[in-house]
C-alpha cells in the first residue's frame, strides 16, 4: 500500500472541508424548522449533526496524519539532502586530487624551465666567451636575443596563457634560430 502525500491529504481535507461547509448550511436551514416543531427537520437535523461530528473527527484524523507525513517527507528530503551533499563532496574530492596532480606537474613544469633558463644562460655565455676567442665576435653587441635568451623564454611563459593576438609570434626556436644563424651550424638551422 502506497502511503498518503501531505498532498493527497490536504486535497482530502479541502474536500472534506466542501462538504462540512455544504453540512453546515444544510443545519442552519433545519434548525429554523426544528426549533418550530417541525418533526422531519428534526430528524433530518440530528442525522446532519452526527454526519457532521463524523466529518470533523475524519478531518482531525487527517490532520494528523499529514502532521506525520509532512515530518516523514521531511526526513526523506533531509536524507536525500545528505545524500547529495556527501555525492558532491566526492565530486568535490576527485577534482582537488585532479587540482593535486595537476599542481606537481606545474612543479615540474617550473623545475623543467629553470633548467631550461639556466642552460641557455651558461650556453648564451659560453657561446660568447668562443665568439669573443674566435675573433669573429660582433662589435655591436650581435642580434637581438642573441644575448638574452631566456629573457624571451620567461616572456613566452608568462604570455601563454594570453589570447592568442598578445603571445609572440615567433616560437622559441625561431627566434634562437635567427638570432643564432650566423655562427649556428648550416644542419642546425630550420628558418
Amino acid at each position: 500500500m502506497k502511503t498518503a502525500s501531505t498532498q493527497q491529504i490536504n486535497q482530502q481535507i479541502g474536500a472534506l472541508d466542501n462538504v462540512l461547509a455544504e453540512m453546515e448550511r444544510d443545519v442552519e436551514r433545519l434548525s429554523l424548522g426544528a426549533v418550530s416543531g417541525n418533526a422531519q427537520d428534526i430528524e433530518a437535523l440530528a442525522g446532519a449533526q452526527s454526519r457532521i461530528a463524523q466529518a470533523t473527527n475524519d478531518r482531525a484524523i487527517l490532520q494528523r496524519a499529514h502532521k506525520y507525513a509532512a515530518k516523514r517527507e521531511a526526513a526523506i528530503a533531509e536524507k536525500a539532502a545528505i545524500d547529495e551533499r556527501a555525492r558532491q563532496f566526492a565530486i568535490a574530492q576527485d577534482h582537488a586530487g585532479k587540482l593535486l596532480e595537476a599542481a606537481r606537474r606545474a612543479d615540474d613544469l617550473v623545475q623543467s624551465i629553470r633548467d631550461i633558463l639556466e642552460e641557455i644562460q651558461k650556453t648564451e655565455g659560453a657561446a660568447w666567451t668562443a665568439l669573443r676567442a674566435s675573433g669573429r665576435a660582433p662589435a655591436h653587441g650581435g642580434a637581438m636575443w642573441q644575448n638574452g635568451l631566456w629573457k624571451f623564454v620567461l616572456d613566452t611563459v608568462q604570455a601563454a596563457n594570453n589570447q592568442p593576438a598578445f603571445r609572440p609570434n615567433k616560437t622559441i626556436a625561431q627566434v634562437a634560430e635567427i638570432s643564432w644563424r650566423d655562427v649556428a651550424k648550416p644542419e642546425a638551422i630550420n628558418v
